[in-house]
């Protein structure tokens, strides 16, 4: 099978719970018998108010906090990237998906990563990884996923790229994702791109490995497409 084509001239590195409608019914069937005293029934209306107060409590509590109702769990931080080819540097504001980490390179400031908080293998090895998977080389991992964020010069992206009906302002997603299944392994590579300066872009890129096409995940395109539709990347400009 054929090789996966050099992508882009990328870089190195590469519910809520159910609502409840109304207020819970409290109560039984209406019986036969005397009508408790008015001390009684002032006792029985104040338990029931409080009953209702914690209900609702719990209602709202758990639509703010439910797990997954916030996907945009990660903390906030901003970074500088530069890049030899670029004209300018620039400072990202990121805030990684749900169950993701952002991952920086020690001495490497022309790229950063969202990789899954599990996650063991450092940027450099992960470059090696996608390397290898560009070159069509065997590789020995079952499974890898990673949202490459780096600075690049413009120059040679325009025709690769274009503005998408979904995508944010300035935002434009590659025209095809990268695919490829040699070697016993199955990637996709998604992509993005915004001009941040007249000559200086940022570029977005996911990537997906797995032993076969129907254990790819998924979550790395997912990634990209948020990224073009505002999220997780929250603000860009020149450094």
């Amino acid at each position: 099978m054929a090789r996966p084509q050099q992508f882009y001239g990328a870089p190195q590195m590469m519910a809520q719970p159910q609502q409840f409608h109304g207020q819970p019914q409290f109560g039984g069937p209406q019986f036969g018998g005397q009508p408790p005293s008015s001390g009684s029934g002032k006792v029985i209306g104040i338990a029931v108010g409080a009953v209702v107060i914690a209900v609702a409590l719990v209602v709202t509590l758990s639509i703010v906090f439910w797990p997954g109702g916030d996907d945009d769990a990660g903390s906030t931080t901003t970074v500088t990237l530069t890049d030899s080819d670029a004209s300018d540097s620039l400072d990202v504001t990121l805030r990684a998906p749900k169950g993701w980490k952002l991952q920086e390179t020690p001495g490497d400031s022309s790229i950063v990563t969202f990789v899954r908080r599990s996650e063991t293998h450092t940027n450099a090895e992960l470059q090696d990884l996608f390397v290898k998977i560009r070159r069509g080389d065997v590789v020995d991992i079952d499974a890898a996923e990673a949202v490459s964020i780096a600075v690049k010069n413009c120059a040679g992206y325009g025709g690769k790229f274009e503005a998408a009906p979904t995508a944010g302002a300035g935002w434009k997603k590659s025209k095809s994702p990268i695919t490829s299944d040699d070697h016993g392994y199955s990637t996709r590579q998604d992509a993005a791109i915004i001009a941040a300066t007249a000559k200086t872009c940022l570029l977005v890129i996911g990537y997906d490995v797995a032993r076969s096409t129907s254990q790819l995940t998924g979550k790395p395109r997912q990634i990209v497409d948020d990224i073009a539709d505002g999220k997780y990347v929250t603000r860009v400009s020149k450094h």
